[in-house]
């Protein structure tokens, strides 16, 4: 069913001289039924981007989204749990461009925080400002922090919210990087310029439970001798640097003197948060799979997209999932926030990861990719896959940030290209339930091939489709055995990374990679 909420209309022209919110008519369409599943789409003006940096959701189930229109403006989404718009303010400040970077929900309260960058048109130095709202998303608190010490324009802000106050790390253009903490009501508590020269990219900050003190902890692109690679920083509850840490490669495979590595590598579409058993953390990352030689010139690299856990020293585990992707294709995470789980102890032990799968390029910006869908892995704590699904494949869709829900489901928000002669961007925000069912024709829902144990020791199973045959190659491309099937006994493969060909009952063939380690 197809349910036009709003007849389009024209948007208001200009905006505020001052720092203001206004409840807009925004054309947009419901797609929905009596399911927990819907899709809800906001139709930008022509030529125009509408970009989603983050979703949450309410106490009471509703979901806000908040979006920078590409111009001046930044507006918050407020959408019930049937997925119908109940809001849209719309956030401007005098003579400046307002970007919300993060939502979060004000404990113990109805109210919500918003974090953005505040840019001046004229040019002159950034500024950070948070907002406050009740649950109608009127204004209660706002503040404007000036960043003197800033020498170029910021180039991402990323925001943890602790148990008092606010970590934001603020990376410049010219990627010099500072520590600010700031309290609920947006008062500046402390400002530290880092002195980590070897820090490339700053992916997102989180908690570290159990650490004495309040500690936090950096996941990052780092360089060490002149080796850029994943890793993360330690600091105390002073924003003092304590240890850091690398994730090193690891040797899946040696065939005929060629060395299969695999490592992290992901500059921007890379998350990492504390697991919800509290046994360590998780990574969402692409994993670069390289085949060199024994003198490691390299002859070919590989990447899919990986979810992985670290204990509490950030040792990488042998617990991981790796996503595959069709022959031509790719998978990267969502932009900004690409796993999830809820916090509420019936649901957190179930984990959702989001990607999008597209045209084979190597870029991180998901827009550089010809979208063929968006992909929802929902695992459990060990990181066992319960379902893979792809949605949305016969439009470009291209996912940015995902929520656990209060249903054991999930919410996702990212933008959607539309070419009939207006060449825009328009935002959706997908729900679907902990069945990953929607059940509508709009959606597309197509259940994907998975394999576990992943990794195996000594048999896999497929799950997800009925599997009629499957080829298995090694790093080399060379086919090592075939079954028939969803079972099979690997014990005769020596260890490293495989590729399954799985082709099912409706002679689809998946691609999935897997471990062997015995």
């Amino acid at each position: 069913m197809i349910t036009k909420i709003q007849e389009p209309v024209n948007r208001a022209n200009g905006l505020l001289a001052l720092l203001s919110i206004i409840l807009l008519s925004i054309p947009s369409i419901l797609f929905s039924q009596e399911s927990d599943g819907w899709l809800y789409v906001a139709e930008a003006p022509s030529y125009t981007t509408w970009r989603p940096n983050d979703i949450v959701e309410t106490p009471n189930g509703d979901v806000l989204v908040a979006f920078w229109d590409y111009e001046k403006a930044s507006h918050i989404l407020k959408l019930s749990t049937e997925g119908s718009l109940l809001s849209d303010q719309m956030i401007t400040a005098q003579d400046s461009v307002v970007i919300i970077s993060r939502l979060f929900i004000n404990d113990n309260s109805n109210e919500y925080i918003a974090l953005a960058l505040c840019r001046p048109e004229s040019g002159g130095t950034d500024a950070i400002m948070t907002l406050r709202f009740d649950d109608n998303l009127c204004v209660i608190q706002r503040n404007v922090i000036a960043c003197d010490d800033l020498e170029q324009p910021i180039f991402n802000l990323c925001v943890l919210k602790q148990a008092n106050d606010f970590i934001i790390a603020i990376t410049e253009r010219n990627y010099s990087y500072h520590l600010v903490k700031l309290d609920f009501d947006g008062d500046l508590l402390e400002w530290k310029n880092m002195e980590i020269d070897s820090l490339i990219h700053v992916c997102n900050l989180f908690e570290i439970p159990g650490e004495d003190g309040c500690h936090f902890g950096m996941y990052a692109y780092t360089s060490a001798n002149n080796d850029a690679k994943m890793g993360v920083l330690v600091f105390d509850d002073s924003m003092e640097l304590l240890r850091r840490e690398y994730f090193e490669p690891w040797q899946n495979e040696e065939i005929g003197g060629n060395i299969c590595l695999s490592y992290l590598y992901d500059v921007i579409n890379s998350m990492m948060i504390p697991s919800p058993d509290n046994s360590g953390f998780l990574i969402s990352s692409r994993l670069t799979e390289s085949l060199y030689t024994h003198d490691f010139h390299p002859i070919k690299n590989d990447r899919s997209t990986i979810i992985a856990k670290t204990d509490w020293d950030f040792v990488m585990q042998n617990d991981y999932e790796l996503v595959g992707h069709l022959n031509d294709t790719v998978e990267i995470p969502a932009y900004y926030k690409s796993i999830a789980y809820h916090a509420k102890p019936a649901y957190s032990k179930t984990i959702y990861q989001c990607t999008m799968q597209g045209f084979e390029n190597v870029s991180a910006w998901p827009m550089a990719l010809s979208s063929l869908g968006v992909i929802v892995t929902k695992v459990d704590e060990d990181l066992n896959v319960i379902w893979k699904k792809r949605f949305l494949s016969k439009y470009e869709f291209y996912p940015f940030a995902i929520t656990g829900t209060y249903d054991g489901g999930c919410a996702i928000t990212g933008m959607v290209y539309d070419d009939n002669n207006e060449r825009r961007l328009d935002l959706f925000v997908f729900k679907i339930d902990a069945n990953g069912t929607v059940g509508l024709d709009e959606i597309q829902e197509e259940c994907l091939a998975f394999v576990y144990p992943n990794p195996a020791k000594e048999t896999v199973n497929i799950g997800g489709v009925e599997a009629e045959e499957t080829v298995v190659y090694n790093a080399l491309g060379q086919r090592v055995m075939s079954f028939r099937g969803n079972e099979a006994n690997v014990e005769t493969l020596a260890d490293g990374v495989y590729l399954l060909r799985v082709t099912d009952g409706k002679g689809i063939t998946h691609t999935i990679r897997i471990v062997v380690n015995k």
